[in-house]
């Protein structure tokens, strides 16, 4: 991320943006210290592959926010062949319907106020979404969840939600991934935090630190005081439906100011849950993954009246699994 790069005063974020989703390219305008005018090419089509783009520099966005919704759709390839985007201000695609790998985000430093979901690359990505090679670098996530009991809040320093195919993710510098709520009286809904990935309902695998000689750190937070609604933590995942394996994570978990009627606090997952449907070809797990840390639950509380009994509970590597097909081969460290 420290290499050449394009600012983004020359450059229109939501026409870059956009021609990604379009499968177009896209090139803006440079003058030289001689006066002459020269087109940079900033994204490549690639010939005869409809919807397939390719980034070919850096380009910063120097803090600024997308002002469109951009959806990468299905047709969509976006090639980042090993370049960054640097200094968002905010997540670049709402929903992730397509392909993106070999993609850098760094410097991402976001303040999302009553939001559903909410990642660094995107706040949803569907089961037809695809992330592979993917390097975090230096993500800042500050997240406020909406004040209504009805409504989920799903926050990661990657993507909010995922019910895709994530395969290889690097991480290095400093990730913050924390949710507060202004007023502890309001009524919250359903609150997942991850370090990577708010809910997963997808495939993850193969998640680790860039650089292990200086990793920097990881730190999960869930400062939702409110003592209605649910409250899952971990430090990859807030709550996992899906697969994992072969994810390293050394991190900081700390959901002890959290207040919820379910408080579910693990060093990778806040909680893992399957279902008596789950078939045998369905994977369902976290396997071959490791986590060193910090974990700090918070408290729980009754509901209605005590017809609904509150339950706090914390884990090094899981807060609460239930039905879950298999959990083989993990190792826990830390405190």
């Amino acid at each position: 991320p420290d290499g050449d790069h394009v600012d983004l005063v020359e450059l229109d974020i939501d026409k870059f943006l956009q021609a990604i989703c379009n499968g177009n390219e896209y090139s803006v305008p440079q003058t030289g210290e001689d006066g002459t005018t020269e087109n940079i090419e900033i994204l490549r089509q690639v010939p005869d592959r409809e919807g397939h783009t390719e980034l070919l520099v850096n380009v910063d966005f120097q803090g600024k926010v997308p002002q469109e919704s951009h959806n990468l759709p299905n047709s969509a390839y976006f090639d980042g062949t090993g370049h960054y985007i640097i200094n968002p201000g905010g997540p670049l695609f709402d929903r992730i319907e397509g392909t993106i790998v070999r993609l850098g985000v760094s410097g991402a430093n976001i303040t999302d106020t009553e939001t559903e979901a909410v990642g660094a690359i995107g706040r949803t990505c569907t089961n037809t979404g695809a992330l592979n090679t993917i390097r975090l670098n230096n993500i800042t996530i500050t997240a406020t969840p909406p004040t209504d009991a009805n409504l989920l809040c799903d926050v990661g320093a990657l993507v909010g939600n995922s019910a895709g195919d994530i395969e290889y993710v690097r991480l290095g510098g400093n990730i913050s991934v924390t949710v507060n709520t202004e007023n502890a009286t309001t009524p919250l809904g359903r609150i997942y935090v991850g370090g990577l990935i708010g809910q997963l309902s997808g495939y993850l695998y193969d998640v680790a630190r860039f650089n292990e000689e200086n990793p920097g750190t990881i730190t999960v937070t869930n400062n939702c005081s409110n003592e209605i609604g649910e409250r899952y933590t971990g430090g990859l995942i807030g709550l996992s439906t899906g697969d994992i394996g072969s994810c390293t994570m050394k991190a900081t978990v700390d959901a002890s100011q959290a207040r919820g009627v379910l408080v579910y606090t693990g060093g990778l997952v806040g909680m893992a849950r399957g279902s008596e449907a789950t078939s045998e070809e369905e994977f369902n797990g976290i396997y071959d993954s490791t986590f060193d840390g910090t974990v700090r639950v918070g408290r729980a509380y009754s509901a209605e009246e005590n017809v609904v009994e509150g339950h706090a509970y914390a884990g090094g590597l899981v807060g609460y699994a239930y039905q879950v097909k298999g959990m083989e081969r993990n190792q826990v460290f830390g405190a």
